[in-house]
């Protein structure tokens, strides 16, 4: 996947935010003075739908005619021994965006925050939320996912995803940043305090830096348009808990979202996996 000439801008903001590299209803691609093509996640809506999305623009033809599509069902898995996941992530500003397709919590190029697989390093950019879960288990969602979405240096990308379900000890971050999702698309809330993404993982983690061991991993897409493939897809094994309180909260922005008339969810229906192998760390 080449690198677009505005890969590398500490923020996408209302752009290019939703997902991976979403084009969003509010982008300026009213650069080029054409309006971005509107989509949602409204599974009845035949339209701008998902099962709609690679008729909307051509430019997200890959939604339908994609042979490694995201999300997936997680439950048929094939063990191997994996390099851990290596988390350093610096304290980051902590800014809220409503992309009009996924709360966000944008991350500075300068922040540094790093993604380690073995030899393979990846810079994080930004990471939002799915209410309920995208991925599935023996077809049952999670209530909540979270995307951590980084970039190596030559522009491929890599998402660490949590899966999260309303439990008796809720994770704070999720809470803070629930509460401060803005309700209009397009804006973002600085909440004067500071984050590190690490915080949202079930293992323990030090002043930003954590291991995982255990992970699902497989060959991927963006879960929304373009659904541009070659996406490096890593799902932490064991869920994390939040409350119900943020997860009302985010199925409210959803809810407020333009295009969305009310609809209360943002996660892609899972995809045929074709073949393609989910491989579990850590066994």
């Amino acid at each position: 996947m080449s690198r677009p000439p505005w890969i590398g801008a500490h923020r996408v903001g209302a752009a290019l935010a939703a997902g991976l590299l979403v084009v969003s209803p509010f982008a300026s691609g009213a650069a080029h003075g054409a309006e971005a093509p509107a989509w949602n996640h409204d599974v009845a809506d035949t339209v701008h739908g998902p099962s709609a999305w690679g008729r909307v623009d051509p430019s997200f033809e890959a939604c339908a005619s994609g042979q490694a599509q995201s999300p997936v069902d997680l439950t048929v898995t094939r063990p191997a021994r994996l390099a851990p996941l290596r988390l350093d992530d610096p304290a980051a500003p902590l800014v809220v965006e409503n992309t009009g397709h996924v709360i966000e919590v944008p991350i500075a190029a300068e922040v540094g925050a790093e993604l380690r697989v073995g030899n393979d390093v990846y810079y994080l950019e930004q990471f939002h939320f799915h209410a309920p879960s995208e991925h599935t288990v023996r077809g049952r969602h999670a209530d909540l996912e979270v995307h951590l979405v980084h970039r190596d240096s030559t522009g491929r990308l890599a998402v660490v995803a949590i899966l999260m379900n309303i439990g008796r000890h809720p994770n704070a971050l999720v809470d803070r940043i629930a509460a401060a999702a803005p309700p209009v698309a397009g804006e973002e809330r600085d909440t004067g305090t500071t984050v590190w993404p690490t915080d949202l993982l079930t293992v323990r983690s030090h002043a930003g830096r954590a291991a995982v061991a255990r992970y699902l991993t497989y060959a991927g897409s963006l879960t929304t348009p373009p659904c541009t493939e070659g996406v490096r897809w890593f799902v932490a094994e064991q869920p994390t808990t939040v409350s119900a309180t943020a997860v009302q909260r985010l199925h409210l922005r959803i809810m407020q979202f333009p295009g969305y008339n009310g609809y209360p969810d943002n996660n892609r229906p899972t995809e045929p996996r074709n073949g393609r192998l989910v491989l579990r760390s850590g066994h």
